[in-house]
């Protein structure tokens, strides 16, 4: 799992723009549809591998819980080679 940047989910949301993630967390996706979660999770935000002609892209968020509420507690992104954490 690619997991381990923590901070503005900005920087996803730069390199996927129209789909977003925040609060405990609340998701929108590209079409539109809106979803919330409210557990402790790795999810795969994204993965196309097929982005930049075959470079791929993936995208990981990692929510946790906390007492009465859960957040987006860390992001990963991978595109070819380059990962951040």
């Amino acid at each position: 799992l690619l997991l381990g940047l923590t901070g503005d989910i900005s920087t996803v949301q730069a390199i996927v723009p129209g789909g977003t993630v925040g609060g405990d967390p609340h998701i929108t996706k590209w079409d539109g549809n809106k979803y919330s979660y409210h557990g402790e999770c790795d999810l795969v935000y994204v993965t196309d591998p097929s982005f930049e002609d075959g470079l791929g892209l993936d995208v990981h968020i990692r929510t946790t819980i906390d007492t009465s509420f859960s957040y987006v507690e860390a992001v990963a992104i991978r595109a070819g080679d380059f990962v951040v954490n």
